[in-house]
């Protein structure tokens, strides 16, 4: 796969245009022809096969340098000049004329704009500020859609940017940086990362939502980050938030809602005697005595040294569910323990980056525009 080399004019595949009549091979000034054999020794020379208009290919020898004009190259080195002076209209064209010519110098194209990348970038997989990166993989994936390393280098700019505004708690900019990573087609690998990630950013916006008291927003936040993915982490974060949920509207004392989701806690696997204690403590305020002392037993079944489910298990026990008055209810309520308002924290991972996807291109003798 050709990039530009500042000595020779051409390589093998390239397509040219003969200057001058050549009477020898039958060809004349303005046909093209593809390089399929150079040479440097004796000198610089190449070998041709040109087309006709009936289809029909004639051979030419020892072509040299002066005697023909690179169409393929000249487009490619076109559109990096048009690249270099920001008119990516002119370099997406003369790209297109380059690869409608030679194909592989799409790999070349995004391989020149890899190569821009600073040390830093090359090494941690991120940078904050290369977006021009963006514009120019758009452009190689809109002239050759099928390349997949244009639109695989495309999803892996807007998920390393992603990374960076999420490392600087841009949660929200983040999450629309991995949505557009994610809506382009591309490998396993980097659609799987760029989930996971998307996972951790919404999971930390739950984190903080619930940290500020915006309970219902971070209950969101978790819940969509485990419609994403789905595995232990997400499944016991959205328990956690069903737990943390089910306080707030005990607060608010909506026991009935409250109660669903310390039920919804459990169904996804978590059992924190907290939420345990919670629970009968709200079934305890709807007058539902029986099933209140069986959940403070639970909690002293998984820890039998709990002192609030002791101190609340013992308070029902000194009334009859039978006799129990509307009275004897309020007082009962009032004395139970309530336990401290902290919430249950959430598990979360690091965010990742995904390294820049080279093309197979070979860079014996070639350099870049």
């Amino acid at each position: 796969m050709p990039l530009i080399h500042d000595k020779r004019k051409a390589f093998e595949g390239d397509v040219v245009e003969l200057k001058t009549d050549l009477p020898k091979y039958g060809v004349k000034r303005g046909q093209r022809g593809v390089v399929i054999s150079t040479f440097d020794t004796p000198s610089e020379a190449y070998d041709l096969e040109v087309t006709d208009e009936a289809g029909r290919a004639s051979f030419v020898y020892s072509l040299k340098p002066d005697q023909f004009i690179n169409r393929s190259r000249d487009a490619f080195v076109k559109a990096m000049e048009a690249v270099e002076n920001v008119d990516l209209e002119t370099a997406e064209r003369e790209l297109r004329t380059a690869t409608d010519l030679r194909p592989d110098y799409i790999g070349g194209f995004v391989t020149s704009i890899l190569a821009t990348l600073p040390d830093t970038v090359e090494k941690a997989g991120l940078e904050d500020d290369v977006s021009y990166l963006i514009p120019l993989l758009r452009l190689a994936a809109r002239v050759d859609p099928d390349y997949e390393f244009a639109r695989t280098n495309l999803a892996v700019a807007f998920l390393n940017f992603g990374v960076a505004k999420a490392r600087k708690k841009n949660y929200q900019e983040a999450i629309e940086l991995f949505y557009s990573a994610l809506g382009i087609e591309t490998d396993s690998e980097t659609e799987s990362r760029t989930k996971i990630n998307l996972v951790m950013a919404f999971t930390s916006l739950g984190r903080e939502s619930f940290k500020d008291e915006k309970i219902e927003q971070g209950f969101g936040y978790v819940r969509t980050a485990f419609l994403i993915t789905q595995d232990e982490t997400t499944r016991r974060n959205l328990g956690l938030a069903y737990g943390n949920l089910g306080l707030f509207y005990m607060k608010s004392r909506r026991f009935d809602f409250a109660i669903e989701q310390f039920e919804r806690t459990e169904d996804c696997g978590v059992v924190l005697p907290e939420f345990v204690n919670d629970y009968g403590i709200c079934l305890v305020f709807l007058g539902r005595i029986t099933e209140a002392m069986r959940a403070f037993e639970r909690v002293l079944e998984f820890v039998p040294q709990n002192e609030e489910a002791r101190f609340n298990l013992k308070k029902l026990k000194q009334f009859s569910a039978q006799q129990l008055t509307k009275s004897d209810l309020d007082i009962l309520t009032n004395q139970l323990f309530v336990p401290a308002e902290d919430l249950i924290d959430l598990n979360g991972q690091i965010l990742a980056t995904l390294a820049w996807r080279k093309p197979p291109a070979s860079t014996s003798d070639l350099v870049s525009v």
